[in-house]
């Protein structure tokens, strides 16, 4: 029954309105392109919708603007340490590189707004 209220509900928001001479025509599909649809079976019984913001690869945003830039702020503090030990011949280039890798993964979350993590711990920092 889940399966079925969720189908028609969704159904219902993608599908266009038939063209009219006397009016416009009704498109829901291009406005929903960059939002997920949630949807949640309550303890009534009742379908309940929640539309939320997708990232542009179409995976749930999950991270806050606040949480985004600390983020950024530390992929590009990791960055700066490493290129600067890089440069200043460090003794060991290898924690060099590492530093810079490693800035990777809060900059490519920090920029798409999606935490995989968070999403395996059910964890959403959206207002």
């Amino acid at each position: 029954m889940k399966t079925l209220a969720a189908a028609a509900l969704l159904a219902a928001l993608t599908l266009a309105a038939p063209a009219r001479a006397d009016g416009p025509t009704l498109s829901l599909a291009p406005s929903l392109e960059r939002l997920a649809l949630s949807l949640q079976l309550s303890s009534a019984g009742a379908v309940t919708a929640q539309v939320k913001e997708t990232t542009v690869f179409g995976l749930p945003k999950n991270i806050g603007p606040v949480e985004r830039v600390a983020r950024l702020a530390v992929a590009a503090t990791l960055v700066g340490v490493g290129t600067y030990r890089l440069a200043n011949d460090s003794p060991n280039t290898g924690l060099s590189w590492a530093l810079v890798g490693v800035a990777a993964v809060p900059g490519a979350t920090g920029a798409t707004g999606y935490c995989p993590l968070y999403q395996l711990l059910g964890i959403d920092n959206t207002f």
